[in-house]
């Protein structure tokens, strides 16, 4: 129950802002002093904060799988179209990994049937671009245009590559700057470019996209990968399948 308490804490906010690890510390050591107290009067046989922890970092798999208002929200921080937000709703769209992003060209992308193959991806190593294959062979997938996308298109391809600054590949680490910067005093301050692939994935399975197709979106080596990250959206899904079973029953049964 305490470490419940203590994890929750994760998600409360104050000022706009997640709660830092060293104040929720703070809460577990005064729930502490309080709960020794009961244990030095006999009414606790143990102090339960004792067994408890404050975890630093809350579990990447708890921050997977997000609301329409959360995915609102955080587009709602994009009001520019600069190259960097324009490639931070680019990620959000398209649910790529920032290096395939990067390492897209004009030749990637048909105009007339409107999609994008992504087969290469540019990797920062000892301050050179390194361009390679994707991360697995799943990851050589096709993804369509949509209407936004084609806006992002449109305003960024001045050269081979889709997004470029003075002929060459964008810096990620700005483009994690302006995410920093654009969600700062919000409570998404703590979200990664990565995390930008997961609310991707939450717009399909908000939208019925069944695992395997969003697997083969995403680029995942196997459907498992997919099925363990979002485990909990699929099993309200099941759940909400279920009650709509229930309620046709019901239906027939009048």
């Amino acid at each position: 129950m305490i470490q419940n308490l203590l994890n929750n804490c994760k998600r409360i906010t104050k000022n706009n802002k997640p709660l830092k690890p060293s104040y929720i510390n703070i809460i577990k050591n005064r729930l502490h002093v309080v709960l020794q107290y009961a244990v030095e009067l006999e009414w606790l046989d143990k102090n339960p904060c004792d067994f408890c922890k404050v975890i630093s970092k809350i579990h990447p798999k708890d921050n997977y799988v997000f609301s329409i208002t959360n995915i609102k929200e955080i587009y709602s921080c994009l009001k520019q179209e600069n190259i960097y937000d324009d490639i931070i709703k680019f990620q959000l769209l398209t649910g790529l990994r920032i290096g395939e992003t990067l390492m897209l060209t004009v030749n990637d992308i048909n105009f007339k049937e409107n999609y994008i193959d992504i087969n290469k991806t540019v990797t920062k190593i000892n301050s050179k671009n390194v361009i390679g294959t994707p991360k697995t062979k799943n990851a050589y997938r096709r993804i369509y245009i949509n209407q936004p996308i084609k806006e992002i298109i449109d305003r960024n391809l001045k050269t081979h590559l889709l997004f470029s600054m003075n002929d060459t590949y964008v810096n990620k680490t700005n483009i994690r700057l302006r995410l920093k910067q654009v969600l700062k005093d919000t409570p998404y301050c703590h979200l990664t470019l990565h995390d930008l692939r997961h609310i991707n994935s939450s717009l399909l399975l908000y939208n019925d996209g069944d695992l395997k197709n969003i697997s083969s979106h995403l680029g995942h080596s196997s459907i498992r990968v997919t099925s363990d990250i979002y485990l909990h959206t699929t099993q309200e899904a099941n759940a909400k399948l279920s009650l709509n079973i229930e309620s046709i029953f019901n239906e027939l049964a009048k």
